[in-house]
């Protein structure tokens, strides 16, 4: 299985909230959503049946949570990676050779990431490592390929001004027994979110689209102009999404790196609608931008809003560096690219100003763009609505016969996890399901059970508490919509307070308001703390003296239910209800003051007459 996933090409999906579609393109909602592994701000999903990988962090936290929840299928990587070599005419000492000459070159935060891959794997860094830089590797060990076509259409080439962007993923070895595909959605603590189309062991970058709309894709593009001092291609393509905003910052990380091999990398902008396309190699990059008549070099052509490449190089500079003569239909080796590249312009000019995801995932069905039988993967992205179809294939069924997905970028990245942290008060503590931090589906009902210790009774729960079925139970239940931090609160049971004694048992509802109306107004302030002080000294005897004597119950609850009564009023009312009840005590004491007034006068003068 794992054997495809490590070659140069990265297989997979890409982004989002899965479903499966027809060809009408209607976006739903994922119907089934199901966490796997959780490990830190790290998890693993499945949706609809795709693997969903979710980490957040540092790089080495990032890189950490990929290899321990992904260990189980990634420990046999340098097995698999020795059968490539095999397969591809090479030696696993060939790659590890090319990856030593490469790693000086590739940034401190991505030696980190696959670092904490590697341990949290618990696997080889090395082969961390040559999985990373796999087409970098093969192509200067002397491979060469023509798979893969990518294209960008928006403003007037489309029905609704969006832009799409389209990609084959065109595998050159036989393809897996089964679909391959792992979303990972990345939150580093630096730069754009995205989402990546990676595999097992992966870091780098396939196709993908950050929260800016930036989408990238790319297709080898085959030259004699390598160098093995440059940074892996996967891992620039990787901080393109991560690092621009727009698509200068986008070009200036392609040209301003050093490159090791060749590529052709289309670049979509959704949001500011435009695309380009950079033709690079080790010594050489050149842009063209949708519409450039740079590009109408014989027989190529440009296309008003749209860019569109297969494997060879249009620029003829670069051209010198791949083939001869030029024109690439006579050149035996370049002239499949050609025949994708001109299929590619027929069906965008032929549809134009109509094309929508639909369309354009019909382009990706009609060959030879889809290259059968080696399509592994396609996918479409609409990087305006930051939305996606893709269809993932296997060696039964390429991935052109197949349905496409419906991925949403914006249901993955919201806090579809929260958190719960539990803690307890002196004298108890929460046995279901513990004290601690733990992570939930949203809406997930939690059993919650506070147990107190000998001599203590449990009071009630505090914290956010809105979603609790009822704070003044131990045994109750909590519905996480969102992060809560909830404690369980106890107090001493000796002594028999006052109320307790009266009521017999501490959890009457007249003790757990008058506790309310103790916690909320009595302890936030010095006097009445001094009051409460007083009240645990002299009121044990009184309690103990009722306790002897449970004649004196029914007197002490109704001596209690004036102040039973206002603790309630105070408790359970917003402040303007407490203002209007404070005014009417208020009338009420002036009149009785006047009443008593007057009754006093009319004694006095029945008395002297």
């Amino acid at each position: 299985m794992l054997k495809k996933i490590v070659s140069g090409t990265l297989l997979t999906l890409l982004l989002i909230t899965i479903v499966t579609l027809p060809c009408d393109i209607q976006p739903v909602k994922a119907e089934s959503r199901n966490v796997i592994a959780t490990y830190g701000e790290g998890y693993l999903e499945d949706i609809n049946g795709v693997l969903v990988l979710h980490v957040k962090g540092s790089p080495y936290e990032m890189g950490y949570q990929n290899g321990f929840l992904l260990k189980d299928r990634i420990q046999g990587l340098q097995g698999e990676i020795q059968q490539i070599a095999d397969i591809m005419g090479f030696s696993y000492e060939d790659f590890v050779d090319c990856a030593q000459a490469i790693e000086p070159h590739i940034p401190q935060e991505y030696i980190e990431e696959m670092q904490g891959l590697a341990d949290g794997a618990d696997i080889n860094y090395t082969d961390v490592l040559i999985a990373n830089i796999g087409p970098d590797t093969q192509w200067l060990c002397g491979a060469r390929s023509t798979e893969c076509n990518g294209f960008v259409v928006f403003e007037n080439a489309t029905r609704d001004g969006h832009l799409y962007h389209g990609r084959s993923n065109d595998y050159p070895l036989p393809l897996p027994d089964e679909p391959i595909g792992l979303i990972t959605v990345y939150e580093p603590e630096n730069g754009n979110a995205f989402v990546n189309a990676g595999n097992l062991g992966f870091i780098g970058v396939e196709s993908g689209m950050n929260e800016g709309g930036i989408s990238l894709s790319w297709t080898g593009s085959f030259t004699n102009d390598l160098a093995s001092d440059g940074m892996p291609s996967l891992l620039m393509f990787r901080e393109v999404l991560q690092y621009s905003n727009n698509l200068t910052e986008a070009i200036n990380i392609i040209c301003q790196t050093d490159r090791t091999i060749g590529w052709n990398i289309v670049l979509g902008d959704g949001k500011n609608l435009n695309a380009c396309v950079v033709e690079t190699s080790a010594n050489y990059c050149e842009v063209f931008w949708a519409g450039d008549p740079a590009e109408d070099i014989e027989p190529h052509h440009s296309i008003p809003n749209a860019v569109r490449r297969a494997n060879h190089y249009v620029d003829p500079e670069l051209a010198d560096t791949q083939r001869s003569p030029y024109d690439p239909r006579e050149s035996s080796w370049i002239a499949d690219s050609w025949a994708r590249y001109e299929k590619l312009s027929q069906l965008i000019e032929e549809n134009y100003s109509d094309i929508d995801a639909g369309m354009s995932i019909e382009f990706l069905r009609t060959p030879p763009v889809a290259m059968y039988p080696i399509n592994i993967r396609s996918v479409v992205f609409d990087s305006t609505n930051l939305e996606l179809w893709f269809a993932d294939g296997d060696s039964t069924t390429p991935a052109y016969e197949r349905e496409f997905i419906y991925l949403s970028y914006d249901d993955l990245f919201s806090e579809y996890l929260v958190d719960l942290t539990i803690s307890s008060t002196a004298g108890g503590n929460v046995t279901a399901p513990g004290e601690s931090t733990s992570i939930y589906e949203k809406g997930t009902v939690v059993d919650l059970m506070a147990t107190p210790d000998a001599g203590y009774h449990f009071v009630n729960w505090t914290g956010d508490v809105d979603t609790i079925a009822d704070v003044n139970v131990a045994e109750t239940t909590i519905t996480m919509n969102d992060n809560y931090s909830i404690t369980a609160s106890f107090e001493e049971a000796g002594g028999c307070f006052i109320a307790t004694a009266a009521y017999g048992t501490p959890m009457a509802k007249e003790i757990q308001i008058l506790r309310e109306f103790r916690d909320e107004y009595l302890l936030t302030n010095p006097l009445g703390q001094s009051l409460v002080g007083l009240y645990y000294k002299v009121s044990p005897p009184i309690a103990e003296f009722i306790t002897e004597h449970p004649s004196l119950k029914q007197m002490v609850r109704a001596g209690l239910l004036p102040a039973v009564a206002l603790c309630t009023v105070v408790v359970n009312t917003n402040p303007a209800e407490k203002m209007v009840i404070v005014g009417l005590l208020a009338l009420v004491s002036v009149a009785l003051a006047v009443w008593a007034t007057r009754r006093r006068g009319r004694g006095t003068e029945y008395t002297l007459g």
